[in-house]
């Protein structure tokens, strides 16, 4: 926050300043004006000029960004070399001091902005002092397409945006000469904005394309081992300590007899098993004739716990509430978890039962080393959970000879986070996740770089 309102003020007082002493800004209504009829003659407007005269770079620097975008491609001659000059090196520097301060904010249009500021300048002194037949107009268009070109180093996707948002056509080829040149030179010097971002924040982003030399490399030579799996059915106890000893987001779900691998179960799938309190009840048959209800579904099982929960409650006081349970700051998933009454009812997630389960009050879900954890009371703790009735059993997985250049492929084109890796049998062996394909790790691990 003191950072934000430190770029703020500066900013403000930069952009006001400069406004407040650029005398040669302002100008009358019939010198031309990028739009007729835009500006007035209030005070804004005025802005420390003389009555009948207007601030154009006040106009630029403290009013509509639109606007003025819209003015500049249109007519850069209608405002003072000296303006657009001000407006494109000013906007240039602020823009990037600013950029990745913590708020919201973009960087497309002040690219726009400053591009077409410098590149109606630039058309502007072409055409008083070499050909006076060049419109600026192109100039500006050009000077926003080889700014953005630069620092986002799109291509054909920009061209298309400019194209259809000016209506420029008869511009084309310049304007797809300059973006590719603009590219090309941005690139000799380093990466993209973006690219640059990802490295800073450590994001492992994997290029799409699988180099060839990849085909010699097996994925059970990078693979992770040994790994941690759950079984179909789990004591809570079991899942408790498994999120508080591992930081990994998946798990392979294993059969208890077989060990063969059945599906991926991930960690706040887990969490909200426990969070709610979604057990299997551990009721045997009895002499009155009860069924074994161990081997009902969940859902059955907590549906009959509720509708019994209910009863009673309207048994005792039929207008009596229960009070709402109030999560903490850690809670995991606000949108899905909607608390009632003491009731947690998911109905957002997919991957999780449906219905209307008791709010766990002494359960506490919180953030240990950046990882989600649950604690669990001490009596929760021998309770069965079935991680079989929300795991995914459509799982990508792979044999321990599957090429690296393959798994590469799957990973960028399917957006995976997970690839297990089974040996004989069917049995895990080893997890694949983009850190295991990072160009660091590869090189660690295969002793060289992949050419």
């Amino acid at each position: 926050m003191v950072e934000v309102f430190i770029y703020s003020v500066v900013t403000s007082a930069i952009l006001f300043s400069v406004s407040l002493f650029a005398k040669w800004a302002c100008k009358t209504d019939n010198e031309g004006s990028p739009e007729e009829g835009s500006y007035d003659n209030t005070l804004s407007s005025q802005f420390n000029c003389n009555s009948g005269y207007y601030n154009e770079i006040f106009k630029i620097l403290l009013g509509s960004r639109e606007d003025a975008i819209r003015g500049i491609l249109t007519n850069p001659s209608a405002y003072d070399p000296r303006t657009l000059f001000t407006v494109g090196a000013l906007f240039f520097v602020l823009m990037s001091i600013t950029f990745g301060v913590s708020v919201p904010s973009g960087i497309f249009m002040p690219s726009i902005l400053t591009g077409s500021a410098l590149g109606g300048f630039a058309g502007i002194c072409f055409q008083k002092y070499f050909i006076a037949s060049l419109d600026p107009s192109t100039f500006a268009l050009l000077g926003a397409a080889a700014l953005l070109a630069g620092i986002q180093r799109n291509t054909v996707s920009l061209c298309v945006i400019l194209m259809e948002g000016t209506g420029e056509t008869k511009v084309l080829i310049p304007l797809i000469v300059t973006i590719c040149v603009a590219n090309y030179v941005g690139s000799l010097f380093n990466e993209g904005l973006y690219e640059i971002l990802i490295e800073m924040k450590g994001y492992l982003y994997l290029e799409h394309g699988a180099k060839r030399s990849m085909d010699v490399v097996k994925i059970s030579d990078l693979m992770s081992h040994p790994v941690e799996c759950v079984f179909t059915v789990e004591t809570a106890g079991a899942i408790e300590e498994l999120l508080l000893s591992t930081s990994h987001n998946g798990f392979p779900v294993v059969d208890k007899e077989s060990g063969q691998f059945v599906g991926l179960v991930r960690r706040d799938q887990l969490v909200a098993l426990l969070e709610c309190g979604i057990f299997m009840e551990e009721c045997r048959e009895n002499s009155a004739g009860i069924t074994d209800r161990r081997s009902l579904p969940p859902s059955i099982l907590v549906g009959n716990h509720i509708a019994s929960m209910y009863e009673q409650q309207r048994l005792h006081d039929p207008t009596s509430a229960a009070p709402a349970t109030v999560f903490g700051a850690d809670c995991w998933l606000r949108e899905t978890v909607q608390p009632l009454n003491g009731l947690i009812t998911l109905d957002a997630d997919d991957t999780l039962p449906k219905g209307i389960f008791p709010a766990k009050d002494d359960t506490i879900v919180t953030l240990r080393d950046g990882k989600l954890v649950v604690l669990l009371a001490d009596n929760d703790r021998r309770q069965l959970v079935n991680v079989a009735a929300i795991m995914n059993r459509g799982a990508y997985s792979v044999p321990e000879m599957f090429p690296l250049s393959k798994c590469y492929s799957m990973f960028t084109a399917l957006g995976l986070r997970h690839l297990v890796v089974l040996g004989k049998g069917g049995k895990v062996s080893g997890m694949i996740t983009r850190y295991n394909l990072s160009p660091s790790y590869l090189e660690k691990k295969l002793k060289f770089k992949l050419p």
